[in-house]
């Protein structure tokens, strides 16, 4: 179930017997000039998309967070780079904020 089509009911309903939560997570960065800068956040979408499909039930789909750590690619144009403490924060703050709900 993916939670951005939810209301709040729906959402506190189905976290209360959903124990599994995904969050999608990807990069923007270059993939050299045949690939789309996006090319890491295509893979986890499509994950999510045939898990929904199979399984929308038994686990909760969060958006995606579709930046990353990219040091070695920051020198490409279109690579976005976020500081490796920025996403440890980022994650953290996700997980207390979903676990607070029950997650």
């Amino acid at each position: 179930m993916y939670t951005a089509l939810m209301n709040t009911e729906e959402f506190k309903k189905a976290i209360s017997k959903i124990d599994t939560i995904i969050i999608p997570v990807g990069s923007h960065e270059a993939h050299g000039m045949h690939c789309p800068l996006g090319t890491d956040n295509l893979i986890p979408e499509r994950l999510c998309a045939d898990l929904e499909g199979q399984m929308a039930d038994e686990v909760l789909t969060m958006p995606p967070v579709n930046y990353g750590y990219s040091p070695l690619l920051a020198a490409f144009s279109g690579t976005v780079c976020l500081k490796a403490e920025t996403l440890v924060s980022l994650y953290s703050e996700i997980g207390c904020s979903l676990a607070a709900w029950g997650g």
